[in-house]
């Protein structure tokens, strides 16, 4: 099983890894976009998702101001 921490937007399934780049696909890494794959056997879609790197940050429910 593969542990990106990502779901495949088509199946729902966690068994999804960071597929190579192809050639255009190092122009989207630039911008933080970066191709995943889902491994499961009905499936296969190849999409695309923004690296944490590049997210936007979440508020800490903690932080009081």
């Amino acid at each position: 099983m593969a542990t990106s921490g990502y779901l495949c937007p088509r199946c729902g399934s966690q068994d999804v890894y960071r597929s190579r780049r192809r050639k255009i696909e190092y122009l989207f890494s630039l911008a933080g976009f970066y191709p995943y794959f889902c491994e499961e056997l009905s499936c296969k879609k190849r999409f695309y998702r923004r690296t944490r790197r590049f997210a936007k940050p979440t508020p800490s429910p903690w932080k009081t101001e």
